[in-house]
């Protein structure tokens, strides 16, 4: 099938969050399906409106550090008890596989970017709510409000604060404080946690009903103890990996393990993506880069 918004494209641009090979190689596999964080960095990147993020390869620990290194080999040894006592695997040598990219692909080194993939829903759905709109400004707190509750529940709220706050009218707080009573008494937290639970159950109870198990998500207890779970759906390997050298602009910088890149249209796996119109659909979301075109009268070479 041919996609008419591709036509003239040279990149198309992603978010980009860290992780090691390890764990990016048990995404591609598929025994990893979600990101653990203590902060909502990761999850955040899905208020961009764009569906698809890039995955970046971490460089190991230096060995000189002996403290990171010893961490790191912990990690890895828990990560071999998870795959071994929730994913089945019999043996440390039946884990080795799924800790290494396929077999069949080259480059595939730390350092570089490995894969596209899109990201879900965040838990704890309340806390995540409440922290996003702590961090907007007076004008988006409101804005908010208006979204959920409409223009006349603000002019509501105007009234009922007109002799509060010295004359300066209703605060962020108070706006913050309507719009998750709003949303709690509309069930909208509900609906938020049965879509992350959706997208999250992995495990099928006798009665029928469906869990999350952290453990099989992040494969590692360290990992199912962090605050806040983004599952992680559609993780696609790249043609090829790609360089910082090609994937930056140089100004862009890295922020807590996250930073804009944008990838060569060559790079995404599009033979496989156009399989799905949803997948691509959501694919064409995302910010593109067309190939320069030459002023009026130049002659392009051939």
């Amino acid at each position: 099938m041919m996609y008419n918004w591709l036509a003239g494209v040279q990149f198309l641009e992603f978010m980009v969050f860290n992780v090691e090979s390890e764990f990016l190689s048990l995404f591609v596999h598929g025994f990893k399906t979600a990101e653990s964080r203590n902060n909502l960095i990761v999850a955040n990147l899905t208020l961009r409106k764009h569906p698809w993020v890039a995955i970046f390869c971490k460089t190991p620990p230096n060995p000189q550090d002996k403290e990171a290194t010893r961490e790191h080999e912990k990690e890895m040894v828990r990560v071999v008890e998870c795959l071994q006592g929730v994913h089945g695997f019999k043996s440390q040598l039946d884990c080795q596989w799924a800790l290494l990219p396929p077999a069949e692909v080259n480059g595939f080194v730390s350092g570089k970017i490995w894969a596209i993939a899109r990201l879900g829903a965040t838990s704890d759905v309340r806390e995540v709510e409440k922290q996003r709109l702590n961090a907007v400004s007076l004008e988006e707190a409101q804005d908010k409000y208006t979204e959920v509750a409409g223009e006349l529940a603000v002019d509501t709220l105007r009234v009922v604060h007109q002799n509060q706050n010295r004359g300066q009218g209703v605060t962020k707080a108070q706006y913050v404080e309507a719009t998750m009573a709003f949303m709690e008494k509309e069930n909208a937290f509900v609906k938020m946690y049965d879509k992350w639970l959706h997208e999250a159950a992995n495990i099928k109870l006798e009665d029928g009903s469906k869990q999350v198990c952290r453990l099989k998500q992040t494969c590692t207890p360290t990992g199912a103890a962090r605050k806040y779970l983004t599952t992680v759906t559609d993780v696609c390997l790249l043609n090829y990996a790609v360089s910082l050298d090609e994937a930056r602009d140089g100004t862009q910088k890295n922020t807590q393990g996250v930073w804009p890149c944008k990838l060569p249209i060559d790079s995404l796996p599009l033979q496989l993506l156009g399989l799905s119109p949803a997948l691509m659909s959501c694919l064409s979301k995302q910010p593109r880069r067309l190939f320069p075109t030459a002023p009026v009268g130049d002659t392009v070479q051939k």
